[in-house]
């Protein structure tokens, strides 16, 4: 299993999120693209075990520690450092 890639990969899909804020209000809290990155990558894990080879084919639950990991550093220097640092990033 590569740990890194479950941990990256949510990072990313946050961030591609983001670029969708001014189209979809509803993406603006970091609660709510966090919830649906972890919400995706925990449904393809599920399947996994349930024996449907989604996004991957064998299940470990460390993964979901992994996804929340990624989702979480994202949100963090989305909200911790981007915000302070880009004041094109509180633009809404």
């Amino acid at each position: 299993a590569s740990y890194f890639s479950d941990l990256t990969l949510p990072f990313g899909f946050y961030f591609l999120l983001c670029i969708s804020e001014d189209q979809f209000r509803f993406l603006r809290p970091w609660w709510m693209k966090a919830g649906l990155v972890f919400g995706a990558a925990a449904a393809a894990e599920v399947l996994q075990y349930l024996g449907v080879y989604a996004l991957g084919i064998t299940f470990d639950p460390l993964d979901f520690l992994m996804y929340a990991a990624g989702v979480l550093l994202a949100a963090a220097l989305e909200q911790g450092v981007f915000r302070r640092v880009w004041v094109f990033w509180n633009s809404y």
